[in-house]
């Protein structure tokens, strides 16, 4: 005859076993301390400020040479205040 089909346990027993088992993982993690934390965060701060910079910088002689390109307006009138 056909074998027995194995029952599958109860949701509530295969998620206790997924939070049982997900417990013993976080227990084996090496977690960083806060100095190398801050290290790590001040350099990616630097980073994103320093590409934040040249993309600025890029978006404003692009848009000068653009503008001046298609005559709406020349190179010193972008830094007047009286537009």
């Amino acid at each position: 005859m056909a074998a027995e089909k194995e029952k599958k346990p109860n949701i509530f027993v295969r998620i206790g076993r997924w939070f049982k088992a997900t417990a013993l993982e976080l227990k084996k993690v090496t977690w960083p301390k806060f100095g190398e934390v801050m290290k790590k965060f001040g350099i990616v701060l630097g980073v994103v400020m320093f590409f934040f910079v040249v993309l600025l910088v890029m978006d404003v002689v692009l848009g000068i040479g653009y503008g001046a390109l298609v005559g709406r307006y020349n190179w010193w009138q972008f830094w007047s205040l009286g537009g």
